[in-house]
């Protein structure tokens, strides 16, 4: 440990409380943590097509007895193998 390091004043557990109450901790692939800029933005875009594929059950769309709308990591790898057979409208560097 460094002896800039001063940790007279801290608190011993001060965000166990915060981690009890469920937060999940997902690593992400470098190429998509770079998409998001916080956990925030992050949890919209889940939101976002969460509501999305429950708007294509409600529609008839979709199917809950097909699995769709309640399989997420087929549904993540359906989005991503469509996302990677989009052309991209990011401009490379």
């Amino acid at each position: 440990m460094r002896k800039e390091y001063d940790f007279a004043r801290g608190v011993v557990g001060k965000y166990s409380a915060h981690y009890a109450r469920g937060t999940n901790v997902i690593l992400l692939d470098t190429d998509v943590a770079r998409a998001f800029p916080n956990s925030q933005s992050v949890n919209d875009a889940l939101r976002h097509i969460m509501q999305a594929r429950l708007e294509r059950i409600d529609k008839g769309l979709a199917s809950l007895d097909r699995g769709e709308g309640v399989d997420g990591e087929k549904f993540m790898a359906k989005l991503i193998s469509s996302l990677d057979a989009k052309p991209s409208r990011r401009k490379s560097k």
